[in-house]
């Protein structure tokens, strides 16, 4: 059971309470945003920003998943997102009260990594989903000439990345 810390009880007995969200983004360097304003918790500072959480869910499997929508009229998030990319990177959301930011009074509501993203003039939105099974599997994106490739080595060879050995399997295989 958690205990409500003083300004916590005062916030949510408030007429109008001012929820709001903590963003951790796993970038390096970390990027944290707060849709409230800029402040400090946990020891570190959160940059008010432009931001939406949306489509939080927990299944009956505990898959959770969220999608998070970005303001970027500066750019600064494209950016970022074209020279780093959004695949596995990890993703942490808080739900806070703008009167009560003691440690223990934000709740974790998303832990997992981004899916994927779509970049618009002035937003970039992001699919989050667990990290899991599904975004650990390699590879993440199927090579064939269904995705424009035309020549490719042949099915059993073998390709080393890093210290990984990947053997190559035919496209039907590989689907089934």
């Amino acid at each position: 059971m958690k205990t409500l810390t003083t300004a916590l009880i005062a916030e949510l007995n408030l007429t109008v309470t001012r929820p709001g969200y903590l963003i951790e983004l796993g970038y390096s360097p970390t990027l944290r945003m707060s849709t409230l304003s800029d402040l400090s918790w946990n020891g570190q500072t959160w940059i008010g920003w432009d931001a939406k959480v949306s489509g939080v869910s927990l299944d009956g499997k505990g898959v959770n998943k969220a999608t998070l929508t970005l303001g970027n009229t500066d750019t600064t998030i494209s950016a970022v997102v074209l020279g780093v990319g959004a695949a596995d990177i990890p993703v942490s959301i808080w739900a806070i009260y703008a009167g009560a930011t003691a440690l223990g009074d934000a709740v974790q509501v998303f832990s997992g990594v981004m899916d994927g993203c779509t970049i618009d003039a002035d937003k970039v939105r992001f699919t989050l989903s667990p990290q899991g099974t599904q975004t650990l599997e390699s590879p993440r994106v199927f090579i064939s000439n269904l995705t424009g490739f035309n020549w490719l080595k042949p099915a059993g060879s073998v390709v080393t990345v890093g210290t990984d050995n990947f053997a190559l399997k035919s496209y039907s295989a590989a689907r089934g």
